[in-house]
């Protein structure tokens, strides 16, 4: 008892210092941005001077957790992004009870499973002391503090394996652990031991690139956290994340609305070479047997057309939206379509978020061939446009 509060009082007390000195507990504000490829004060392709104005990705932290609307004051703003609406939250939470556990970057299951495997034991079998029951409290406690207060970020930002804030919980685990069931955390430790084996073994690579080890191996199969689309570690490569389809701005200063049928698409693996124009017209080139694209639009989605075009060799391909399966057989250069209804989608941030899939026949290169053998994607929405104020 005299140590906990000895460190709650230390704790209060550090915090107390923090908000005299920032006027905040939990100050995190200021000019913060984080950046890729060009830094300030180098010249750019065009012979651009870069600055920190005109280039990086604000990462300024102005208040604990996402602005909700009618909750908040925050406006909006290109550093804080626009408040969320209430059910948004609601949503995010529910879906993060399970992505905490068995989500593709920051699931305990693919990066903890030694601690996932004690829990289970502690819960399953037993024997429970006292002690493993309060150190269950504090991991419950912790994990739904997260989801909540910080829903689009739990695991720690994009250029992190894993999720770095679960990291002070291991211990908990310790305390869980009954007594003489160290063999099944052992064999849980072996078999995590393979599975990233590769980001172990080369350090260097996987920290300059941390979601590369998420678009092979067994990482696939496990769902990616839509609730922090914009935060997943694999768009550190900048070509991946958000592309925009048509006019998903607008013009404010002309009052130029954006196109309510426009998209941005996140290339989540290597399935594709990014975004590509054929005979004018955007989309993708299928490059490898599998490919995995999360859509994002900006109106709730009514029907989604998926146009196929054969590659050099003609394709057979399938595509998977919302679990549901269609497959086409295209010659080369010939375009066949295929029409989904996929509901209005995961809202995200005031848009509508689904997971695309596609299998290719034929979108493996040869070796030392560089043009794609693959279909070639376009997609065009039907979209349910809403009333704005």
């Amino acid at each position: 008892m005299r140590r906990g509060l000895a460190l709650g009082a230390v704790t209060a007390g550090l915090f107390a210092v923090n908000a005299a000195i920032t006027g905040e507990l939990n100050y995190q504000g200021g000019e913060r941005k984080t950046f890729y490829g060009l830094f300030p004060e180098e010249v750019g392709a065009d012979g651009q001077r870069v600055t920190f104005g005109n280039s990086g990705f604000w990462m300024t932290t102005d208040q604990l957790g996402p602005a909700i609307e009618g909750e908040d004051a925050a406006s909006a703003s290109a550093r804080t992004g626009p408040p969320r609406p209430p059910h948004e939250i609601e949503v995010s939470l529910l879906r993060n009870l399970y992505y905490f556990w068995v989500g593709r970057f920051g699931g305990a299951l693919a990066y903890f499973l030694p601690a996932l495997v004690a829990l289970v034991v502690f819960l399953a079998r037993g024997p429970r002391s006292a002690a493993g029951w309060l150190a269950f409290a504090a991991l419950v406690s912790s994990w739904l503090f997260y989801i909540r207060i910080i829903p689009d970020n739990w695991y720690g930002g994009g250029g992190t394996v894993g999720n770095r804030y679960f990291l002070n919980l291991l211990p908990l685990f310790v305390l869980m652990l009954p007594a003489r069931r160290e063999a099944s955390v052992v064999a849980a430790a072996l078999v995590s031991a393979f599975v990233l084996a590769p980001v172990w073994l080369h350090p260097l690579h996987h920290s300059l690139s941390p979601g590369d080890h998420a678009t092979r191996g067994v990482f696939p199969h496990l769902p990616a956290e839509l609730t922090m689309l914009n935060d997943l570690s694999v768009f550190t490569d900048a070509w991946r994340k958000k592309v925009a389809y048509g006019d998903t701005e607008g013009d404010a200063h002309k009052h130029w609305p954006a196109d309510p049928k426009a998209y941005w698409l996140y290339f989540m693996d290597d399935g594709t070479y990014g975004k590509e124009t054929r005979e004018g017209v955007e989309g993708f080139w299928l490059g490898h047997p599998r490919a995995e694209i999360v859509l994002r639009a900006l109106e709730p989605v009514r029907r989604v057309r998926v146009r196929l075009t054969g590659g050099p060799i003609g394709d057979h391909v399938t595509v998977r939206v919302c679990g549901v399966d269609q497959a086409a057989e295209v010659a080369a250069d010939e375009t066949r379509e295929l029409v989904f209804e996929p509901g209005a989608g995961f809202p995200y941030y005031d848009t509508f978020v689904n997971v695309m899939r596609f299998r290719s026949e034929r979108g493996q290169s040869m070796p030392g061939d560089l043009r794609p053998r693959g279909a070639f994607v376009s997609i065009a929405l039907e979209v349910d446009r809403r009333l704005r104020k």
